[in-house]
């Protein structure tokens, strides 16, 4: 059986028909990269030179690649587009242990109930759906269940597993994110200087502030250059790391925006007539109620 074959089987699907019939996978040298497309492909209209790639809400520029011996990327990768699917769930599924069969035929999704013991939780306990919950994202909807009862999910093992905060904070995930993109890079004593400080602050204090370090939290953050390219190697729980690439993308993308806009037409002003110009002794006017 081909590792394409295994790889369906494992999360529930054959590639001989059904979505994955239309996802190309292809293996290329150097490192033996996994690449999935997003769109559908027939094997007559894709060259043998195609690198199809998932393609999630828009340019993504800032990459990150998963440190886990365990679990390979194109494994994560399909379970976080799985995450970003749309699916109705029937308001009658309204116990934990209801969810992984609700979810069954998209995400592979387990319960800890070691860990949810712990707090004195049970897999039959209730929640309520939020009020026009059916057509948002599966990972929306499982984080608004989970906020409710204190919960979180992270992505192990090829799995997706509910459990708590305080298991996941004992489980982090490692990734290695590129944000060249976002910074910018002068020469000192003929050397490049890149300074990501900034970059960390905001993270730091827009994602989760309670969870890093240096807020008495578990998680960490560390800047490293690597080939003239600036990497931040983060440790922290999966959903940490789910907010922390959002952030990212889309600093990347409001940034461009900027950038790329159309700049606005300057119109002269005719000079001010001298009788209208202050003299030292006039009273300047205080404009009231703008800010």
């Amino acid at each position: 059986m081909s590792k394409t074959s295994r790889l369906s089987q494992r999360f529930g699907r054959e590639t001989s028909d059904g979505p994955w019939a239309n996802h190309a996978m292809q293996m290329i040298p150097c490192g033996i990269l996994l690449i999935i497309s997003s769109i559908s492909l027939s094997s007559s209209s894709m060259a043998q030179t195609d690198l199809p790639r998932i393609q999630i809400a828009g340019a993504r520029r800032i990459q990150s690649k998963l440190v886990d011996p365990y679990m390979s990327d194109l494994e994560e990768r399909i379970l976080l587009q799985r995450l970003r699917e749309a699916l109705s769930v029937s308001r009658d599924v309204n116990t934990l242990r209801a969810l992984p069969l609700a979810f069954a035929e998209h995400l592979p999704l387990v319960i800890d109930e070691q860990a949810l013991e712990e707090i004195g939780l049970t897999a039959d306990q209730e929640f309520d759906f939020e009020e026009g919950a059916e057509g948002r994202p599966i990972g929306a909807n499982l984080r608004w269940i989970l906020r409710q009862l204190d919960l979180t999910f992270v992505i192990s093992h090829a799995k997706v597993v509910i459990t708590t905060q305080d298991a996941a904070e004992a489980m982090p995930a490692i990734r290695i994110y590129d944000v060249t993109p976002l910074l910018s890079v002068w020469q000192k004593n003929g050397q490049p200087v890149i300074d990501p400080t900034s970059l960390l602050d905001t993270i730091q204090t827009s994602v989760q502030a309670d969870t890093w370090e240096c807020l008495g939290g578990p998680s960490t953050i560390s800047p490293i250059v690597v080939r003239s390219r600036c990497l931040l190697v983060v440790s922290a729980p999966t959903t940490v790391h789910l907010d922390v690439d959002q952030l990212l993308n889309q600093l990347d993308r409001t940034s461009a925006s900027f950038v790329n806009s159309r700049p606005q037409k300057s119109v002269p002003i005719a000079p001010l007539p001298k009788r209208y110009l202050p003299s030292d002794s006039d009273e300047l006017p205080v404009f009231g109620g703008m800010f």
